[in-house]
Order: structure tokens, then C-alpha cells, then sequence
């Protein structure tokens, strides 16, 4: 091994020490240290790395910089990674910085040109231009080749580079710099010119989740040994806290239904509604959910490469009747997609439909929040919500389960939580004079819940929903078909909805004028209340209100129900017991809380 030299000296006359030796066929070069001992340790470390490791493959780090080594790890990884696509974005700008080819990112399968390229590069040992995987196909294009920038997003990209000017000249820099001499010092100051320039700490942490991989794969791999250290770690960073705790509540959810019927693409009404009862994530129901995975029978929507592996989506009745939306309006092939739409029009759609209702800071992701705490909510297992959502974890479960404060209270006080939906929302003005025959010209109909609802009670037992009789397809229902007892208010067309409410609406007031007429005192009645309308009122005066003011009902019995159905000409609801959750016992809440209201206003 070759002994330390002097091979120069420091603006301020210190000597500067080199060593080299050649091993294995290798010349191992190593300068610029302040003393002998640090070089002949430097280089002993390089020969030790060599003799355990092996030749360096591709010529070794000093024959590579960053863009050129990200460039080959992208050719012989992107193809096989779930991300590819943005993935090869953040590549590319490292490429552009470096002056070469960039990624294209293909979906399968492969062209035919393409396999034989592949085939040809590998028998005569050239550098990959294309690179066939079990995910993608990854393919170099030219350089100069000029890139497409969306309509409309021009101005934006301006602003965005003259913003990111300062990390752009660092990350030019990085680029077109050795591997071997990449230190942590250069990666912390473009970190630091982000954090400057206003970016997010996600948007950092992504940066450092691009670079840190590409050292460890070289390190393992390709047996380069410099540098010493990942230069990506031990850094200054910003703490990530991205957490959000946004649920839509019962209000938002009937404002949003109806500035969805506005909503010029039908496919954005179905898919929004799909989302919200599944909790799946937006990519899952855009780019991977095919009809072909629906299992009608079991009512189940089998994924088969999930974010986190393949998982079975349980779905509800609301998200059944969602599918069959969608299924109405895009071709039932088993291989298309079962959403046809892609994530930035619904996106867009969704913002849309927001304004339009007064909702602000409410993202198509946010459902999936929803949605896991209305489960919380309702059924209090969180074993239920994890199998809902598809979490791994309980940890990560606890994210998107969003309870408030205020929702406890409303459990205390044996109130309906705001963040549930009890299936329909605050009953309209035209509900309560509507006629049989459907609404008339000028009357909007109900809209379509995007949650199935749960009041705060739990519900009735399993065996209550099992329905031993045959059921006889109804036309009274919107599906045309039998479905499965309890029917829910998805299930009925506007005039049934219509008659039903109405039925149910005067049965509500017969009960309590019977009640306020009855001299005989029933168990559970409120002591002030039996007292007479003197002690209601005195009660009033103190700020208290009367179980009927309150609205806690009691709820029509199985009996009184089925003649509510039956005097609606409806066949098929209202035998389930109270609780149950069908749709004569959602309309009943709904007429008792109208015709409460008009009380209190005719007093």
C-alpha cells in the first residue's frame, strides 16, 4: 500500500495529504486530507471496502453524478414500483438538470418494438433505453423533447419557477455532481432553499425520500463505497405533522347532494357517493376497482393491489346502490374500470360542487375520514373500522377516525352526534304537502344521502335483519328489483318517498294528539309532561322543553309502522322492529321533527 505524500497546501499554508494503491486490478486514489494519518486511514478503508465487496460495478461513484446514477437506478427499478409515474417527475427534473434523456412511464402491456429493443440491448450488452417491468414500461426519450404543459397551467408554472428559483440552481448543482463527492452539507442547503421558498415539509421529506433510496441501492448493489455515508441522513429536517381531522358533517352532506345535481358529469354524483360509503383512497375506485372485482352476491369489492396489499372492501347499501348508478351509465365490461373519470376532473368537480354549497376546506379525501368515524360512531369496534378502511395498523386507524368533542357530548345527552347522518336530511317544507303522484312541476325531489346513516343509538341485532320470507319485487322501489328488507330511503322512487312521508306524517300527529289527549300515565313519560300543559309551560319558562319539543320520540311500533307502509301502497317496509333502521322508521323521525316544528310555530 502506497504511503502518504504531499500533494498541496490551503490558503493558509497547511499541507494537504494524498495516498493512492492499486488493488484487484483497482487504483484507489484518495487527497485533499490535513494530515497523513487521515489519508492512509481513507485509503485503507477504500482498499478493505474493495477486497470485501468487490469491483464497483458501472465504472464506480466517481464515473457517475447524481443525474446519471438516478437515471440508471430509474431503468432498473421504476418498472417494478407501484409509483412509477410520479415518481419518474421528480427523476425528471434531476435529468433536465444534468442534460439527459428523461423517463416516460407506459402502462402495460408492452409494444411489440419495445420487447424486441429490450431483447437486443441485453444480448449485446448495452445500456438500458427500455426497461419492460410487471407494473410498467419505462422508456428514455430525447432531451430536447419539448414538454407538454397542460392548458391553463402556464401562468402557474411560471410563478412555480420563479418561486423555486433558489433550490432550482442548487438542485442543478446536485445534479451534475459525483456521487463520490456528494456531502451533507450540499443536500441540507437545498433543503434549506425549499423551506425558504415557502415549501411544505411533505414537499422536503419527498425530496429526501427521492435521494435517500438511490445511495442505499448503489451502497448494496452496485458495491459503490463512496461515500462512506448516506449523505441523505443525519439532517436537519422539518417535522412532518399532515394529520387531518376534517369529517363532513349532516348539514354539509345535504348541501352538497344538492349542488351535486348541478354537477354537469353525471359520473361525479355516483363516484363521490361511492367513496363516502367504501372509505376507499380516490386511487383505489379511479385506477384500479373493475367491475370484474365486484362480488354482488357477497357484497364485497375485491381489490387486488391496494396501497396496502390486496384487501376485500366491504359495501354497504348505499354503496351498492352506487355501483348499480355507475353501472348504469358506463359499459358493464368485466375488464373497464368501474369509475370513468379521471382523478383531476373529479377533483375539479369536487371543488366545483363545494362552492357552490358554502363548503370550504372539504377534500375528496376527507370522505374516507368520514366515513371511518361514522363507523366509529355507530358500531363503537374499532376491529370494524380497520377491516373498513384497510389499515394495516390500529395506529393508523386512529387517524381517520376523527371523533369530537361535541359528538360526545350529543352521546351523553342522548342526542344524534353531528358528525352521523341519520339517512336523510332535515325534511323540507315540500316533503309534508306532498302528493302521491310525485312532485309537481317546480318541486325538487329528495337527494340521495352520500352516507348511509346511523343514529346514535346502536343498531338492532343481525337477526332482526334476516328475512325469512320470500320478498316480491315492489315498483314502488327505485331499482325496480327485490331488494333485500330493511329498504332503506335509497331504495324508494320520489312518490313512493312522497306518499310514505305524508302516511307517516299523519300518523306521527294522530300519536301525539292521542298522547296530549290521555289522562293515563305510560311508563317513560316525562313527570312534567303528564303534569299538564301548565307545568310544560312553567317547565318552558325556566329554559327546560318537553320531550316533545326535544324531539325524543319513542317511534312508531312494528304494527303502526306496517299500516303507515300500507296506507303509503307501499309493500315490503315497515316490518322490522323499531330500530331496525328502514325507511318507514327514517321518514318516521323526519314527520315527527316536521310536525313538531309546525307546533312550536303555530304557538
Amino acid at each position: 500500500m502506497g504511503k502518504p505524500y504531499r500533494s498541496g497546501s490551503t490558503p493558509d499554508n497547511k499541507p494537504l495529504w494524498s495516498a493512492r494503491a492499486r488493488t484487484m486490478g483497482e487504483d484507489v486514489f484518495v487527497s485533499g486530507h490535513e494530515s497523513a494519518k487521515s489519508a492512509r486511514e481513507e485509503l485503507e478503508r477504500k482498499v478493505r471496502a474493495l477486497k470485501e465487496q468487490g469491483r464497483p460495478m458501472h465504472g464506480g461513484p466517481k464515473a457517475h453524478s447524481v443525474a446519471q446514477a438516478l437515471q440508471r437506478y430509474a431503468m432498473e427499478r421504476l418498472a417494478y414500483m407501484k409509483g412509477a409515474p410520479a415518481l419518474a417527475r421528480d427523476i425528471n427534473r434531476y435529468l433536465r438538470a444534468g442534460y439527459l434523456d428523461t423517463l416516460e412511464v407506459l402502462e402495460l402491456p408492452a409494444s411489440e418494438g419495445d420487447v424486441a429493443t429490450q431483447e437486443r440491448e441485453k444480448a449485446m450488452h448495452y445500456p438500458a433505453s427500455v426497461c419492460i417491468g410487471d407494473r410498467y414500461v419505462v422508456k428514455l426519450q430525447s432531451a430536447h423533447t419539448p414538454r407538454v404543459i397542460p392548458k391553463g397551467l402556464s401562468e402557474t408554472c411560471k410563478k412555480r419557477i420563479t418561486k423555486t428559483a433558489t433550490s432550482s440552481r442548487h438542485r442543478e448543482v446536485l445534479a451534475t455532481t459525483p456521487m463520490a463527492d456528494v456531502t451533507r452539507h450540499q443536500i441540507q442547503s437545498m433543503f434549506d432553499a425549499m423551506r425558504s421558498e415557502g415549501s411544505a415539509a411533505a414537499t422536503v421529506l419527498k425530496e429526501r425520500s427521492l435521494l435517500s433510496p438511490l445511495f442505499k441501492y448503489a451502497k448494496r448493489h452496485w458495491r459503490w463505497s463512496d461515500p462512506a455515508e448516506n449523505p441523505v441522513t443525519g439532517l436537519k429536517l422539518p417535522r412532518l405533522d399532515n394529520a387531518r381531522k376534517r369529517v363532513m358533517s349532516a348539514e354539509e352532506e345535504r348541501l352538497l347532494a344538492q349542488a351535486m345535481a348541478e354537477t354537469r358529469n353525471v359520473l361525479v354524483e355516483p363516484t363521490s357517493r361511492l367513496l363516502a360509503q367504501t372509505a376507499m383512497r380516490v386511487g383505489e375506485a379511479i385506477y384500479q376497482a373493475t367491475w370484474a372485482d365486484v362480488d354482488w352476491e357477497g357484497m364485497l369489492l375485491n381489490l387486488t393491489d391496494s396501497k396496502t396489499g390486496e384487501r376485500e372492501v366491504p359495501l354497504s347499501p348505499g354503496a351498492l346502490q352506487a355501483l348499480r348508478d355507475l353501472q348504469a351509465l358506463v359499459p358493464a365490461d368485466p375488464s373497464a374500470r368501474i369509475v370513468g373519470i379521471s382523478y383531476e376532473a373529479l377533483k375539479a368537480a369536487w371543488r366545483r360542487a363545494c362552492e357552490r354549497a358554502g363548503i370550504k376546506d372539504l377534500r375528496l379525501h376527507d370522505l374516507r375520514h368520514t366515513a371511518a368515524t361514522r363507523m366509529a360512531l355507530k358500531t363503537g369496534n374499532v376491529f370494524l373500522v380497520k377491516a373498513l378502511t384497510g389499515h394495516k395498523t390500529l395506529a393508523m386507524v386512529e387517524r381517520y377516525v376523527n371523533v369530537k368533542a361535541k359528538d360526545v357530548v350529543a352521546v351523553l345527552h342522548g342526542q344524534q352526534p353531528a358528525s352521523l347522518y341519520a339517512g336523510m336530511a332535515k325534511p323540507s317544507p315540500g316533503l309534508s304537502t306532498a302528493s302521491p303522484e310525485g312532485p309537481t312541476e317546480g318541486q325538487s325531489t329528495p337527494e340521495r344521502p352520500l352516507v348511509d346513516g346511523a343514529g346514535a343509538q346502536p343498531s338492532a341485532p343481525a337477526t332482526s335483519h334476516v328475512d325469512v320470507n320470500p320478498v316480491v319485487p315492489n315498483p314502488a322501489f327505485s331499482n325496480g328489483s327485490a331488494a333485500a328488507r330493511p329498504h332503506g330511503l335509497e331504495d324508494l322512487s320520489p312518490a313512493a318517498l312522497d306518499a310514505l312521508m305524508a302516511a307517516a306524517m299523519r300518523a306521527v300527529s294522530m300519536q301525539q294528539h292521542s298522547k296530549s289527549q290521555s289522562p293515563v300515565d305510560s311508563p317513560g313519560r316525562d313527570a312534567k309532561h303528564d303534569a299538564g300543559p301548565d307545568a310544560v309551560q312553567a317547565s318552558h319558562a325556566h329554559g327546560e322543553s318537553s320531550p316533545e319539543v326535544r324531539g325524543e320520540q319513542t317511534g312508531l311500533g312494528c304494527a303502526d309502522r306496517r299500516e303507515v307502509a300500507e296506507a303509503a301502497g307501499i309493500r315490503g317496509v315497515g316490518d322490522v322492529p323499531s330500530g331496525g333502521g328502514d325507511a318507514c322508521s327514517e321518514v318516521h323521525t323526519a314527520a315527527s321533527s316536521n310536525v313538531i316544528a309546525f307546533r312550536r310555530k303555530r304557538a
